[in-house]
């Protein structure tokens, strides 16, 4: 009999950590016995999971997923997010799981320290955490006092793509007001302030005044949406923008970039990052958590400080202007996640921790 396994999370909107699970279960659906909980909002990712035949049900609080627990027995509780952590390690060790796992996929620079502690003290029902970087792995070992021994480092992967045919391409295009003489530079986010997207509009206005041509594919939602419009109206940018909302597999949009962005001031591993890499893309990031692990400045893409939107803006117009070198490192990091961020491997690294 395969083993029961529940999958704990905060919410299941679009989001790394979500499209993370959600990647998990396709691959491992055949060897496990699956049943997601989420604490807070349903998401659209449910309907994604649900099309697996995988349950997906809703906990209102510790005591609500603790009888849950315990009508529906579990060999495996995996927890994912800061909320569905501490919530799903007490409910977990209350209900008597043999195996808790939790995974640490952000940074949360906003914890205070009594959500540190709660990090800390609960660490101890579980019996592994993965980080999805080495950055994330040191932090938790400093910041929380997490036993460095308890942590395992399993990196973001990408799986195949499906490209755009040329009818779906035509379609995009049109329904974005698009010519074939536009460039596009894109970012795909969370529209919150951690994703740095609150300068989007001065990065806009810097390289459209030098490239005209250009339009920005802004791929995401989110509560920083409406400033960012109302900045883009003011400063007259809006026929240089489309907003597309969130898209299921953004990385088949990432992929028509000749630059890809991102202007975040916390990060662990992004996944957009990863998959605009995937597809060659040259990209201009900020140098912040484990972006390092996937960017070598000048070799796989452009660093630049956070916080510097002007000079984020000099280093996309500086690629547009550098074809071959912006092509070279694409390739670069196309390699680079060909040869060491492959899907199929870190969901094995993952079935390895299951048993």
């Amino acid at each position: 009999m395969s083993k029961r396994i529940l999958h704990l999370i905060t919410s299941l909107n679009y989001g790394g950590t979500e499209k993370y699970l959600l990647n998990s279960l396709r691959y491992l659906k055949p060897d496990y016995n699956f049943v997601v909980v989420y604490l807070k909002d349903r998401g659209p990712v449910a309907d994604e999971i649900e099309k697996l035949a995988i349950p997906v049900f809703h906990a209102q609080g510790l005591r609500d997923l603790v009888t849950f627990i315990r009508q529906h027995p579990m060999d495996i509780v995996h927890t994912h997010l800061y909320r569905a952590n501490i919530i799903g390690r007490l409910a977990a060790h209350a209900a008597g799981v043999p195996v808790i796992i939790s995974s640490q996929r952000s940074v949360d620079d906003w914890k205070a320290p009594w959500h540190v502690w709660f990090d800390r003290w609960t660490a101890r029902y579980v019996k592994v955490i993965i980080a999805n970087s080495q950055h994330t792995r040191d932090l938790l070992a400093i910041r929380e006092k997490i036993p460095a021994k308890k942590i395992t480092v399993i990196h973001n992967g990408v799986g195949p793509v499906q490209e755009f045919t040329d009818k779906e391409l035509a379609e995009f295009k049109q329904k974005h007001s698009l010519s074939d003489q536009d460039i596009l530079v894109g970012i795909v986010s969370r529209f919150h302030q951690e994703k740095g997207v609150q300068f989007i509009p001065a990065i806009v206005q810097a390289v459209t005044r030098m490239k005209p041509q250009v339009k920005f594919i802004l791929v995401g939602d989110g509560p920083e949406k409406k400033k960012i419009t109302k900045a883009l109206d003011r400063l007259k940018l809006t026929e240089y923008v489309r907003f597309t909302g969130f898209v299921p597999e953004a990385a088949r949009i990432t992929s028509l970039f000749s630059v890809f962005f991102l202007a975040s001031l916390e990060e662990s591993f992004p996944q957009a990052l990863l998959e605009a890499l995937s597809a060659g893309v040259p990209a201009v990031c900020t140098d912040v958590g484990g972006v390092k692990e996937l960017i070598t400045p000048r070799e796989t893409g452009l660093l630049i400080k956070p916080r510097a939107p002007q000079a984020l803006a000099e280093a996309i117009t500086w690629l547009l202007d550098h074809p071959q070198e912006a092509q070279a490192m694409g390739d670069k990091a196309k390699i680079l996640v060909q040869n060491n961020f492959q899907l199929a491997a870190k969901v094995q690294q993952l079935r390895d921790i299951y048993g």
